[in-house]
Parts: structure tokens; C-alpha cells; sequence
């Protein structure tokens, strides 16, 4: 077992559910955790606290009382049951459930989830849980009985079947509602027997407010319109009154409610006040307001909550759920709609078989598995339409055996008529071999032609009748229906990567809630993947061609061609405001040479339904996977923020970390109405200060000043140094393009050039502000300018050279060579707006000639001059911090020059520790930088330096400083040295014993201590009190070694002990001898040990008379021995050294 803290620990999937007894009747039951559902081939359905798919387990407390895990055990052998122990306290509440990932990792993740030392196998094993007696109290094999359980299917789980599903609410059913013009109700309009009718009340559907923007988000969801018009009162507060009948209240197992809402609401069952989002903090009344507000892409989709804690109101017969909407006042539109759900007992309680999987929720219903059909392959993978395409697939039994005469293949040529085809195994034709369980079958060449889709599926069913599909399609709205590709069309060459893309409704691809599609991208077929509208204003009607977002199946992540993984998501970015088409790709790839982090973007050719569509920017999607591509940890916190900071939750996507709350970017709100030394104390122990230096830098060197006030990630490095950072986002208004001065204001014909570097305009977030503009700390916007300059230099050019030999430059020559032929048929296609004068390539032109040479320009008079000295040195080492904890170890680097900062954007450090400074780290005039061995740790010193005081730290760096003493070399980023220091430190260098000396004894002190792990002092073998007895100390030991005559202590072969002084090549001389008794299988005394490492140190022959080595005795040496000038010159071979060596230390 790994070592693990013995604290108490909560799921991230433990939750609460309601009654489940499948095994006995409750008043049998005290606690009773039981097994319920796994997962042996999970490739989609949950993701660890890693954000992997490991498989996962799941345990069902089916008792009335709560339980303990501490000391359960899980296991997948029967002959092991304590194979896998709960080591801390788990709390399992009456009928709730708790996940666990068999993951063979044997921890608890940063989400809380406990991971077995073991996985599941997807063939089929044993899978037990354990009382803390080791007896088997529960497992899930092929039927209630136990055993092992069948072979498993990916992302099919299989377990106990759960309750049955009812819908209460549902769909357009009838309501009663009410906008109150007085409070003379009171709550009475939401109890059971209230007379809606007589109180005013009116008739209506399901999905009640009004919308009277342009937007019509709203529309497919009302029914019921409150107003019609603008002029109209419009209602903040709206009484609905929703009745269902309930035939046994007591059989109900869950309740679910699912509300879409906008802006508020007070949720009542059967008259009692249940909840609330968004309502006031004073009691509710008839013209009540919400307190907050909700963007319309959060209001369509609908929002789950459990009332499994309120059942007990529930009662026979008509109920009544009734809900109070509140709105903003004279809003624009406001909608309510609410579903209501109930699951019962299951029919065929007990019940064991394959499930749709529900992780830490209530099970299925069990659902039959036929045959199984995999390796379904395809030759050719793709062609010119001259070759038939050849199907193979295999097909054998999961629980019953296959129907031979069952497999058939349908295939369907883009959205025509799906057609049935030959599928054989009667080794005729295509197939190779008859009954070997291989189907073949063909798709004609005739029946496609070039820039077709063409698709296929494959069914068969067991002797039982049970039909197993491939692909599956369990979900239509998140699985593959068809396996694919196209016929490519030989007129699309072209220099850059070609999607195509496949759609049946096109006009639906243009909303926010989209459609299914089929792509084929890098050789690869996804089809019914997600389609729908991107962005927001360039969603506008001036943008006939719009953006788009792609989003993958479950467990079928794109390949966008990067070479550094899979993504979930993609971007397709329009460039219609764009005259050069290019800003996209160059302002990313400006970030990516800068250093910084950056979004993967490539133009691609796209082609729709076969005909070409469109040139667009494919933009990789700000998820777990870019954090992890960027080189970030992936479960760090990640914040879309389309907000000026001023919200934690509108306009605000949290990516990651979604088992937690917002607190932490709450934090950053907080901060940023700070002022003076409260604000800047926050700023250098809360902001990654190099990190986010370098990202102002890139955005205005490219002169982009749509961001701040919007379009950033906020990024926290929750599990290391805690620090934020910003990321790029929404780029294209870069290189001379800017909003505004226009109408519309996007497509602006003017170059801009001069954004000034100290930019404050008024939207701009005051955390980001403070960096330019000196408000806060001139330390800040020091580093800043200085950056700038720097990040100008080496993407514009420096002063004095061409424009044409700068990178921008270049870049754009590379982009509009493949992009050219692309870029005139989108102009073909899609036209140039009016407001705009210029060609692609003639904007091209004018960022090359134009806006790079002016930038520049601006950016140089604008920064000054700047020195070139690097007068860096390395100043205090505090190797030996006086708590003992070396993670409040730091280093002090010091900018000699009083005039001018210095960027240190990839330089390093090495020697004793190593560490790259990251882009962006720039120490002003004068000042310094706290290189740090982990930044918590050297804020949290009990004394200074340490956090609280706005200090530049930067860290994590690599490797410890041993006390014993280490040099440390600084080196610019062309590898050029620039300082140097060396410390002698304070350990005891190898004097273990504390006699003053440092000789065989302390040896022996290292032998005995070896391998201790924490907590060890310098009387154990510690030389660098690092807490570990390791090689690192017998280096120290072994270059301090003789500095007096060492006193060994030698056990003999005879057993006899005794203390001899003896010189270096005594010591030799008495390994020698030892070495020559190995052979008689003598014990080997430690003696051998003390005289091999001087030997080892040495690696030499040794001659014989040195060693006073014997060939006609086997006596051991005594401290009398021959005289040095004896006429032996033998020698010990140094292999026989190297030999003894490798024996005795591996």
C-alpha cells in the first residue's frame, strides 16, 4: 500500500440517492454497502481526479445506517480478499454512493477519488468487497451468486439494475399561472387545493416568459408568452402553478427537478418553500426582483436539481410543485420551464446484467448485450472513387452464441437511402477465409463519386435475438452512428491541411444549439459529432460567414494534427473581418516564439457537403488537454473570462475543477479593488509575475487591445505554486486591426499602429491595467516596458534592420505562399465587405511594409533606449533555512545596473539546482529576484524574506541545495556565463561520528543508515541533512574521505574485531585481501565494504607490494606488513575492483 495521510475523505462522486434495496427488506438492514455497478472498459463515461479514464467501481450503501470504510478491502481475487483497504475514515451515508477507479495507482487524486492497486480486466474477473474480517460480503459475477463477471464492453458498465424512470412533468404539459399585482395571496397559490382558477389564474404550457430581442434564443422553448410587445409591462415576478398525480408516494425513489431559468426563481412542493437561485435576501414578494442575472447561452440549457431530501412531502394523488420566476427588471425577455422526474422500485429488483452506466447515481435498467462486433477495418482508407471500398469485420459471442446467419451490412453514400449489402464469411470473394468469424463485404465504386461521404454500419444477433449494432449509436446525441470516410476529390490540393465537413441541416449549424455532423480531418472519419454557433459578435448578420464549434464524442477525441495528442473540441474561427486572413495563426504563433502559452491554430481548406466552403482558422479549444500541451498541470483551476473581473459567474466558464466552487477566482475579484500596499502585497504572492509580464508584452507588441476587459483565461497552478496566470484568447483584432471608428465597428479599413504601451482605457481590468500604467508598483510596469522591447525585437525586427528579415515578417511570407490559392477562392465564395478596400494579399502587404516598421517604431521611442549589459549576480544562497524545511530555500539575484532592467527570458541556472526563467522575467534597476526552491514554501518562512513582504519570487526550481556546499553558474539565453557562485555549506561533510575526522567509522555510520528515507540526522549517515541517507551522502562522505588517518574498525575472517590505524593504501591493501577470501564463500565483513569504496574512489590498479597481498598465504594483513619496497609488482586488476564493487553495491 502507498503511504497515505489517515484523514477523512469524501467522493467526488459520492452522492446522495435514494432508497435501493435489492437484497433484502429494510427492516433487515442496519449498513449494508454492497457492490453495485464497475466499469472494466471505461473510455468516456467518468474521468478521474487526473482527468483520466481509469475504470471505476462503485459501492451502494443499501442500509439504513451510515458506514465506515476504514478497513473494507477491494479485490479482484477470490483467494485475496484484503487485497485493496480503505486506509482512512470514508463516511458512506444511508443509500448514498462513493466511486472508486481502479487504477493500480493506490492513491487518493487531487478530486478526492480513491484508486485501487489494481485494474479491471475487461475479459472478465472477480470483483469482491470486504468486511474488515477479510470475509466477502459482496461481488458481481456473472449472476447474483458471485463468481466472476462475463468479458465487459466499453463503456457499458454492469451491476445490479436500478429503479424504473417516470416522468411527472414532462414535455408541453398544462399549468396555471399568474403575474400578482399584490401579495394578497401570500404562499396559499402554492399548497395542494388551492383554486387556481377563482384567483385569477390563467391557463397555459410549459415554457412561460416572453423574448422581445432579436436574438430569439428563447423561442423553441416558450409556449406561454407573458407580453408581446416592447411597450408592454414587463413582469419581474410570475406565479406557476404545475399539478401531477402520484399513485404511490412511498414506492418514489428520487425525485429530479430540471428548471431552464432566466433570472431567478423559488421552488415550493405541495406548499413547502424548498429553494431558490438569484432571489432576494428579504422574503419574497409580488414584485419581487432577481438579484442577479443569467446570460442566454446558461438559460437554454436546463440546470438538474435533486429533491430526493424532500420525498416525505411528497403524497398520494395530486401534488403540486410551484414555482415563483423572477426576472430583472425591465429585461428584455425572461423564461421559466421545469421537468420533473421521479424514479421507482425496479420490477425486477435484484437483478444483475450489462448497464448504461450512471456513476455515483442510481443504476439502469439492465440491458441485453448480443454478439460482439469489433476490428471493423476498411481498405482503401480513403481514394479517388476508381476502387471498391472492402469491409471486415469480427463478430463473436458475448453471452450467447452468434446467429451465423444474422451479421448484415448497410452502407449509405452521403444522406441518400441507407443500402444492404452482401456480409459473408464464406471465404467467396472478398473474404479470405470461410468460418473464421472475419465478415467481408464490398461498396461498389459505382455507387460514389470524388467528395462523397460514404458510411456503414454492421448488425447481428446472438440465438437469443438480442442484436448488437456497430458503431453501438447508444446516444444520438454523443455517439458515432455510421463508420465512414470519403472519397477525396483530386481538385482540392491544396498547400494546407482540407477538412471535410458533412452536414444534413446547414441552417441549423448556425444556432446555438447546433447540429450533428460527420467530418473527415487528417486521414480520419468522427461521425454525429456536435456542431453549433461560435462567438458573439461575430455571430452578427454583417458576418455572413460565421464561426463554429466542433465538439467530439465521448472517448473520440479529433487528431488536428499537432503531434501532442487528442482534443475533445476545436474551433473553426472566421476570418470574414480579416482582409489578410492570417491574424489568427500569426498572433498565436506570436505568443507560441515569445514563449508564452498559446492556442495550436492552422488555416484549413473547408469543404461542406463536397463543394469547397470556406478558408477558416482552426483553433484548438482552452480545455484540460491544452493545459497539458502547454506543459501546465491539467488539474490546475482554468477560467474562461468574458468579463472585465467583475464576476465570478456571469460571462464566466469554469473549465476545470469542477468538483470545487469559484472561491479561488472569487479571490482574484476581490484583489482586483485593492489599492496601494494591500494591492501589490496580493500581486506578488498571488500572480505569476514573469508569466503574465510576457503575455502583456506579446499583446502589445501586436497591438491588440481587445482583451482585459474580456478574452482571457485565468489560470491558477492550484497544486503547486498557487499562482494565476492569464492566457490568450479571441486574438484576431491584432497587427493594425481594431474595433470601432467603423460601422460596423469590426470592419474597420484603418491600420492601426499606434496603441500606446500605457493603454488605460476604461474597460480594461485594474489587474491588468496596474501592469502598464505605473498605477500600482513602477516596478511592475518596469518590467513591462522592458518586455515589450524585448518581445518587439524579436518578433518586428530591431531597429536598424529590414522589415523583410523580421519573423513576423517571415511567417507571413510562409502563410501567404500555402494559403494564397485558398484565400481568393474564399473571397470568390464569401466577398469582401464594403467597408474594405484591400485583396488578401494586399493585407497581407500592408502588415509586412506597413504596421511592422511603424510598430517598432512607436514601441522604441516609446520604451527608449535600453543598455545591453547583463549586470547580473548571484547574491544571498540560503541553503540551510533555519526551520529545517529546504522547501524555504531561496537564491538572490541582484540587477547591478541603477539605470536600466534586464530581461532574463531564458536564462538559466545551474550546478547545485536548475531552473529556466521563464519569459517574461525581467529584474528592474536595482532590484532583485527571489529565485525560490517551492514558492508556498517560501512564503509561508516565519521570518524574512517571505510572503506579505512584495518580493519578485519565481520558482518551482529543480533539485535542493545540499548543505554540505554546491556551486551555481548563471548563463544568459545564448548559454553565455554571467555569474558564478560556489558555498561551502554547514553539514559535517561526512563526520558522522562527530570525532572531527572523517574516516572508515563514518563509512560505517552511511552503511548502517542506508536507505532511510526521512527523518534521518548526520548521525545516520546524513551528510547533506536532507532528511535521507542516499548516495548524494556518501559522495560528500567520499570526497571529504582522509583528511587524517583513518582509524577503521576490522572484523576479521577469525571473527576478531580490533581497531587499527591504517593509511589509504593499507585500507587497499586489507580490500585486497578480503577480495581474494570471496571465493572460500567466507562472510563478507564489513571491513570489504569501507576498503572498496577507497577503492572505488580510486579505480586503479594498485600494485601488489602497495597492497602487501600474499600469493602463498590467505592471512589476513596485519597493520605490521611487508615493506613498501618489496620486489612484488603484481597488481590488483581494476576489473577485480569493478567486480567486487558491483557484488556488493549493485
Amino acid at each position: 500500500m502507498a503511504n497515505r495521510s489517515r484523514r477523512k475523505l469524501t467522493s467526488r462522486l459520492k452522492s446522495r440517492s435514494a432508497r435501493f434495496e435489492t437484497l433484502e427488506s429494510r427492516n433487515m438492514l442496519a449498513a449494508q454497502p454492497i457492490l453495485s455497478e464497475f466499469l472494466a472498459s471505461n473510455d468516456s463515461s467518468l474521468n478521474d481526479g487526473y482527468g483520466q479514464d481509469n475504470d471505476w467501481i462503485e459501492i451502494y450503501n443499501a442500509g439504513d445506517a451510515a458506514v465506515d470504510l476504514q478497513g473494507y478491502y477491494l479485490t479482484d481475487n477470490a483467494d485475496n480478499s484484503t487485497k485493496w483497504e480503505f486506509t482512512a475514515e470514508t463516511i458512506l451515508g444511508s443509500r448514498e454512493y462513493l466511486v472508486v477507479f481502479a487504477s493500480d495507482l493506490d492513491t487518493v487524486d487531487p478530486a478526492g477519488y480513491w484508486h485501487t492497486n489494481f485494474k479491471l480486466s475487461a475479459g472478465g474477473e472477480y470483483l469482491g468487497l470486504a468486511d474488515p474480517n477479510g470475509t466477502i460480503i459482496s461481488d458481481l459475477g456473472i449472476s447474483l451468486s458471485g463468481g466472476e463477471y462475463p468479458p465487459q464492453v466499453t463503456d457499458i458498465s454492469y451491476g445490479l439494475a436500478g429503479p424504473v424512470s417516470q416522468s411527472l412533468l414532462a414535455g408541453n404539459y398544462g399549468l396555471t399561472y399568474l403575474v400578482p399585482t399584490s401579495n394578497t395571496l401570500g404562499t396559499s397559490w402554492t399548497m395542494v387545493g388551492f383554486n387556481a382558477t377563482s384567483n385569477g389564474f390563467s391557463n397555459g404550457i410549459n415554457g412561460v416568459g416572453y423574448e422581445l430581442a432579436a436574438s430569439n434564443d428563447y423561442d423553441p422553448y416558450l409556449n406561454t408568452h407573458l407580453i408581446n410587445s416592447d411597450s408592454d409591462p414587463k413582469p419581474t415576478t410570475v406565479y406557476i402553478r404545475n399539478e401531477f398525480n402520484v399513485n404511490s408516494a412511498t414506492d418514489i425513489e428520487e425525485l429530479v427537478l430540471s428548471l431552464r431559468y432566466d433570472d431567478g426563481f423559488a421552488v415550493y412542493l405541495n406548499g413547502t418553500y424548498l429553494f431558490g437561485e438569484n432571489e432576494p435576501a428579504t422574503p419574497l414578494a409580488y414584485d419581487s426582483i432577481a438579484v442577479g442575472s443569467r446570460a442566454d447561452s446558461e438559460v437554454i440549457e436546463p440546470v438538474a436539481f435533486s429533491l430526493n431530501n424532500y420525498l416525505d412531502l411528497l403524497q398520494n394523488g395530486t401534488n403540486v410543485l410551484a414555482i415563483h420566476a423572477l426576472n430583472n427588471s425591465n429585461s428584455s425577455d425572461m423564461l421559466i420551464t421545469a421537468e420533473l422526474t421521479a424514479k421507482e422500485s425496479s420490477v425486477a429488483e435484484g437483478s444483475i446484467g450489462y448497464l448504461t452506466p450512471t456513476p455515483g447515481s442510481s443504476n439502469s435498467q439492465t440491458i441485453d448485450l448480443g454478439p460482439i462486433i469489433d476490428d471493423v477495418e476498411f481498405t482503401p482508407t480513403s481514394g479517388t472513387g476508381n476502387d471498391n471500398i472492402i469491409v471486415t469485420a469480427s463478430i463473436s459471442q458475448s453471452v450467447h452464441p452468434v446467429n451465423l446467419a444474422s451479421p448484415k451490412f448497410y452502407y449509405r453514400i452521403g444522406f441518400g437511402t441507407e443500402v444492404q449489402a452482401a456480409f459473408t464469411d464464406d471465404g467467396q470473394g472478398s473474404d479470405l477465409q470461410a468460418g473464421d468469424g472475419v465478415y467481408t463485404s464490398q461498396i461498389p465504386a459505382s455507387s460514389f463519386s470524388e467528395g462523397d461521404m460514404v458510411r456503414w454500419y454492421i448488425t447481428a444477433s446472438d440465438t437469443h435475438g438480442t442484436e448488437t449494432r456497430a458503431p453501438r449509436f447508444n446516444d444520438p446525441l454523443d455517439s458515432a452512428e455510421f463508420f465512414g470516410t470519403v472519397i477525396l476529390d483530386p481538385t482540392a490540393s491544396t498547400d494546407i491541411p482540407v477538412l471535410y465537413w458533412f452536414l444534413e441541416d446547414e441552417a441549423a449549424a448556425e444556432t446555438r444549439a447546433g447540429t450533428r455532423a460527420s467530418l473527415f480531418f487528417g486521414g480520419e472519419f468522427y461521425d454525429n459529432i456536435q456542431v453549433d454557433l461560435h462567438g458573439q459578435s461575430t455571430a452578427a448578420p454583417e458576418f455572413l460567414k460565421h464561426s463554429f464549434d466542433f465538439d467530439a464524442n465521448s472517448g473520440e477525441k479529433f487528431d488536428i494534427g499537432d503531434d501532442t495528442g487528442r482534443h475533445s473540441d476545436f474551433n473553426l474561427l472566421t476570418n470574414y473581418a480579416d482582409q489578410s486572413k492570417l491574424r489568427n495563426t500569426l498572433a498565436y504563433a506570436s505568443f507560441a516564439e515569445a514563449g508564452g502559452a498559446t492556442h495550436l491554430a492552422q488555416p484549413v481548406s473547408v469543404h461542406r457537403n463536397g463543394q469547397f466552403y470556406a478558408l477558416y482558422d482552426l483553433v484548438e479549444e482552452g480545455d484540460s488537454e491544452y493545459l497539458e500541451r502547454l506543459g501546465l498541470d491539467p488539474h490546475g483551476a482554468l477560467y474562461k473570462v468574458n468579463n472585465g473581473l467583475t464576476s465570478a459567474l456571469n460571462e464566466v466558464d469554469k473549465i476545470t475543477r469542477n468538483y470545487e466552487n469559484r472561491s479561488d477566482f472569487q479571490d482574484v475579484l476581490d484583489a482586483n479593488s485593492l489599492s496601494g500596499t494591500q494591492a501589490r502585497t496580493w500581486y506578488y504572492d498571488n500572480l505569476d509575475i514573469a508569466d503574465i509580464v510576457n503575455y502583456l508584452a506579446v499583446q502589445n507588441v501586436m497591438a491588440n487591445s481587445d482583451y482585459g476587459h474580456k478574452n482571457m483565461y485565468w489560470y491558477r497552478d492550484s497544486n503547486n505554486t498557487e499562482l494565476w496566470q492569464i492566457l490568450p484568447w479571441d486574438v484576431d483584432l491584432s497587427f493594425g486591426h481594431r474595433w470601432g471608428n467603423a460601422n460596423p465597428p469590426y470592419f474597420n479599413n484603418t491600420l492601426f499602429t499606434n496603441i500606446a504601451l500605457d493603454f488605460n482605457f476604461s474597460e480594461q481590468a485594474n489587474i491588468v491595467r496596474n501592469f502598464v500604467n505605473n498605477d500600482l508598483d513602477p516596478r511592475l510596469t518596469e518590467m513591462y516596458l522592458r518586455r515589450v522591447l524585448s518581445v518587439s525585437d524579436q518578433l518586428l525586427g530591431s531597429t536598424g534592420t529590414s522589415a523583410a528579415s523580421s519573423w513576423a515578417y517571415q511567417q507571413l511570407e510562409h502563410w501567404d505562399t500555402l494559403t494564397a490559392d485558398e484565400a481568393i477562392n474564399d473571397m470568390n465564395e464569401w466577398g469582401i465587405h464594403p467597408n474594405y478596400t484591400h485583396t488578401p494579399a494586399q493585407a497581407v502587404d500592408q502588415i509586412q511594409n506597413d504596421f511592422i516598421v511603424s510598430r517598432r517604431n512607436l514601441i522604441n521611442s516609446s520604451v527608449g533606449s535600453q543598455s545591453n549589459v547583463q549586470d547580473i549576480s548571484i547574491g544571498a544562497i540560503e541553503y540551510a533555512p533555519g526551520s529545517g524545511n529546504q522547501d524555504e530555500e531561496y537564491i538572490v539575484l541582484t540587477n547591478n545596473n541603477q539605470t536600466y532592467a534586464t530581461d532574463l527570458s531564458d536564462w538559466t541556472i545551474t550546478g547545485a539546482i536548475e531552473h529556466t526563467f521563464k519569459p517574461g522575467t525581467v529584474i528592474p534597476a536595482g532590484e532583485s529576484l527571489y529565485l525560490v526552491a517551492d514558492v508556498q514554501g517560501f512564503q509561508a518562512r516565519s521570518t524574512g524574506p517571505r510572503g506579505g513582504q512584495q518580493l519578485f519570487t519565481q520558482g518551482n526550481y529543480t533539485g535542493r541545495l545540499a548543505n554540505g556546499g554546491g556551486a551555481l553558474v548563471l548563463a544568459n539565453s545564448a548559454g553565455a556565463q554571467i555569474d558564478s557562485a560556489s558555498y561551502i555549506g554547514t553539514t559535517n561533510n561526512g563526520d558522522f561520528d562527530g570525532d572531527g575526522d572523517i574516516d572508515g567509522r563514518d563509512f560505517l555510520a552511511w552503511q548502517r543508515g542506508y536507505g532511510i528515507q526521512s527523518g534521518a540526522t548526520p548521525a545516520d549517515g546524513d551528510a547533506d541533512e536532507d532528511g535521507k541517507v542516499d548516495n548524494l551522502d556518501l559522495d560528500l562522505w567520499a570526497t571529504n574521505y582522509g583528511t587524517t588517518p583513518l582509524l577503521a574498525t576490522v572484523q576479521t575472517y577469525s571473527g576478531i574485531s580490533e581497531s587499527v590505524d591504517l593509511s589509504a593504501s593499507e585500507l587497499a591493501s586489507l580490500a585486497a585481501w578480503n577480495v581474494s577470501q570471496m571465493d572460500n564463500n567466507m562472510t563478507d565483513p564489513i571491513a570489504i565494504e569501507v576498503a572498496l569504496e577507497s577503492l572505488a574512489i580510486r579505480r586503479e590498479p594498485i600494485p601488489a607490494n602497495q597492497l602487501f597481498l600474499s600469493t602463498s598465504s590467505t592471512s589476513a594483513p596485519t597493520h605490521e606488513a611487508q615493506s613498501s619496497n618489496s620486489s612484488e609488482d603484481s597488481s590488483l586488476s581494476a576489473e577485480l575492483v569493478e567486480s567486487a564493487w558491483d557484488d556488493l553495491f549493485g
